[in-house]
């Protein structure tokens, strides 16, 4: 095997960005982002969404667009951040609430947990980032173990959006799994199976079936949003990621996407083997995840234009990356502080002739020593496809 052309280059900005804007039903008129503080939460919006965050907690309880609200509003619901199962779950909880970035353009918020004695001994960070005229609240979270804590570990460390009960009767992961979902009816009729989490449904769409959360399980590298979205109401509901460089692991593990009335992304992979993340007394160690989006959209269309709208917005958020109004962050190098590989991926085999470079992941990664890039936590990992010739 052989790589060559190596070279340093600038990301570039593809001329996409009108093509989701104009599939968007009734753009509303321009308005700059507002900051709420509202005591014990904050608002957020801009004329096109609305979004209330406690402050303690970092959920956002409340998330307009059109009318709709697109969380679900019950104890157990909302969107939020957790860590882990059983005696050592935990959600972040007694944040110190400040605001990073605040324009008419742009508000960027932070709820930070900082350690004392809960079950991981790491500071949690989450940030909410509106900007203007957008349909879309962008959010990334930092984890932070600086030297003087103990040693810890965080297995499961995801962040989960309830839906509010049959608003959004349509599921969209990948092309084969792209179909109406059992209502809240449905749901309450099922039967029960000797495995908690997968019922039979008996009713609806989807009777004579199993649902669980796993059936929609997917290599997350593979994709750029996935969702849910509604024929009736003709609005959707999705995650959209620009780029997948801050998951574990690399682009060969799956992990959970939407289900029935959730939608969930797991930056551990930690679901089917994946890695663990192990900090030692006395290391220093920071992570940033995201940016990513949780994008809103409306067409009278229904689903499958929604869904399509979503997928172009993945492509746009991608051209976008290194996002420019991410600043003063160290985990996260703007563009000028950035670099490219390029080459080319030649497998020359006598006995598999058939077999090239087409199609192969092709990347970069920081194991430890005697380490491997299959069970990497604490770092970034950098991959992408050859073409079909074997350049990348």
């Amino acid at each position: 095997m052989e790589s060559s052309r190596l070279r340093i280059r600038s990301p570039r900005l593809a001329p996409l960005i009108w093509s989701w804007t104009v599939l968007l039903w009734g753009w509303s008129a321009q308005a700059q982002v507002s900051l709420v503080d509202n005591g014990s939460s904050v608002r957020l919006s801009n004329g096109v969404i609305a979004a209330t965050i406690t402050k303690t907690n970092a959920k956002v309880t409340s998330l307009i667009y059109r009318g709709f609200q697109m969380v679900n509003t019950a104890s157990n619901g909302y969107i939020y951040f957790s860590m882990d199962g059983g005696s050592s779950y935990e959600q972040p909880n007694g944040c110190i609430y400040s605001v990073k970035i605040e324009t008419p353009d742009l508000v960027d918020i932070s709820m930070r947990r900082v350690y004392t004695h809960q079950p991981h001994a790491v500071d949690i960070e989450i940030h909410y980032l509106l900007r203007r005229d957008d349909s879309g609240l962008y959010v990334y979270a930092i984890l932070d173990h600086p030297a003087g804590y103990p040693a810890t570990g965080v297995g499961e460390w995801r962040m989960v959006w309830k839906l509010p009960p049959d608003l959004l009767e349509q599921i969209r992961v990948d092309d084969l799994r792209s179909w109406e979902m059992p209502n809240s009816y449905d749901l309450a009729h099922a039967e029960p199976t000797g495995i908690p989490e997968i019922i039979r449904l008996t009713t609806g769409v989807r009777a004579g079936k199993y649902d669980c959360k796993y059936d929609f399980n997917a290599n997350y590298w593979e994709l750029g949003t996935w969702g849910h979205a509604s024929n009736v109401n003709n609005i959707g509901a999705w995650l959209v990621f620009g780029n997948h460089e801050f998951f574990n692991d690399g682009p060969t593990k799956q992990d959970l996407t939407s289900a029935s009335g959730i939608i969930h992304v797991h930056f551990g992979m930690n679901h089917y083997g994946g890695s663990t993340l192990s900090l030692g007394a006395g290391e220093t160690w920071r992570k940033i995840y995201g940016p990513y989006l949780i994008y809103l959209n409306a067409d009278p269309a229904g689903a499958d234009t929604l869904w399509a709208d979503a997928k172009v917005r993945a492509q746009v958020e991608t051209e976008a990356w290194p996002y420019s109004w991410l600043t003063d962050n160290p985990e996260y190098p703007l563009a000028k502080a950035r670099g490219a590989i390029e080459g080319r991926f030649v497998v020359q085999d006598p006995l598999k002739p058939d077999v090239t470079g087409s199609g192969a992941w092709v990347g970069v990664a920081q194991p430890d020593p005697g380490g491997n890039w299959q069970d990497e936590s604490k770092r970034y990992q950098y991959w992408t496809r050859a073409d079909v010739d074997g350049n990348f």
